[in-house]
């Protein structure tokens, strides 16, 4: 019979000892912490409780009792309960008898989950801010040159209207130029770092500011449909910049609707279990704001790519407006995702901190 040492209670890792039957007979006070259940509610339980039954802990366990063999698994993925998943290291060894027979091993839980999202969020914004820097580079190339033709192209339309000679290539080519300038500066917001100015207000007043924009502007009919939550206190954060988001997603929602289409924009407190696992602060207060639309949706195959720059679906487009605003949002300290509509269509969610740590 294996004794329990009081060091086995005091160390910080979940620890379980189980038999060949795969039972647990054996736990530190960690599990009980780990698993958010009463240590009677582990012991003398089957493995597959906390574990997928088909999973790589349960499939090579066997080997474990069976051949000796020590494993470790890294960076894997555990749910703990419905709306919580955990990544953690896991190691699995076997526990010798005085007379060398394996009748017992033991399971280690490092539970590394933050440290994960950390590192997968520097990878990301590491290809995105290198992606970024290019980008800007290739844009301050233009400028010059572009500022040196533009100027030239007016010195010729005025030269022109002088000898009273037609102007109608000269503005062409100065519209496109203009075109093209617009395109050089919304390129330039992707270098680093993004700038921002702070200040506090109603974060319904804006939304309502940009959907009577759209509304008066929009050749498509379309229907808003608003869900916003009155108890929302005012934001900090940068008004201008915020605008320039939702203006974009909304417009991305009307570009997207079937004719007499609806549009729904929800806002509402974020609950801290719907912030975990999302590489956001736990300890920041975050509201949800959510455009959603009755399009046809993203193909799942260009989901990964959406927002990153140069990327666009459509046949006019920049591919630099959901780049843009994944960045301002990032700046923000918060995060914008896609999701498929549960019903048709997209949803586009941003999570925002009702106020910056270092504004």
């Amino acid at each position: 019979m294996l004794s329990e040492p009081t060091v086995f209670h005091n160390l910080l890792y979940p620890i379980l000892v189980v038999n060949r039957s795969c039972e647990v007979i054996l736990c530190n006070d960690a599990v009980s912490q780990f698993w958010q259940r009463d240590k009677l509610r582990v012991l003398h339980k089957p493995l597959k409780k906390f574990f997928p039954p088909n999973g790589t802990v349960i499939t090579n366990l066997p080997k474990v009792f069976e051949e000796g063999k020590n494993f470790t698994i890294s960076d894997h993925s555990l749910n703990i309960s419905p709306t919580q998943e955990k990544v953690v290291n896991i190691s699995m060894n076997p526990i010798y008898s005085p007379d060398r027979k394996i009748n017992h091993a033991v399971i280690l839980v490092h539970d590394h989950t933050h440290h994960y999202h950390i590192r997968e969020k520097e990878q990301e914004m590491a290809i995105l801010d290198s992606i970024g820097t290019f980008v800007s580079s290739v844009a301050h190339e233009i400028q010059n040159p572009l500022s040196g033709i533009k100027g030239a192209t007016q010195l010729l339309q005025r030269d022109l209207e002088s000898a009273a000679m037609s102007t109608a290539s000269t503005q062409m080519i100065l519209k496109e130029l203009n075109r093209i300038d617009r395109l050089v500066k919304e390129l330039l917001l992707h270098s680093q770092p993004m700038p921002l100015e702070y200040s506090t207000f109603n974060l319904h007043e804006l939304l309502n500011t940009v959907i009577w924009f759209e509304e008066n502007s929009s050749n498509l009919p379309v229907r808003f449909h608003r869900y916003f939550d009155p108890s929302l206190p005012e934001i900090v954060a940068d008004r201008d910049k915020l605008h320039q988001v939702f203006l974009n997603l909304i417009i991305n929602a009307v570009e997207a609707s079937p004719m007499d289409g609806d549009i729904f924009i929800r806002t509402n407190y974020c609950p801290k279990w719907q912030v975990a696992g999302k590489k956001l602060n736990v300890n920041q207060e975050y509201y949800l704001i959510e455009f959603e639309d009755r399009g046809s949706g993203v193909s799942p195959e260009f989901v990964e790519q959406l927002f990153k720059p140069l990327f666009t679906t459509k046949r006019k487009g920049t591919g630099l407006g959901l780049s843009i605003s994944f960045r301002i949002i990032s700046a923000h300290q918060g995060l914008l995702e896609y999701h498929p509509s549960a019903r048709q269509g997209s949803v586009f969610k941003i999570y925002l901190p009702q106020s910056p740590l270092t504004p």
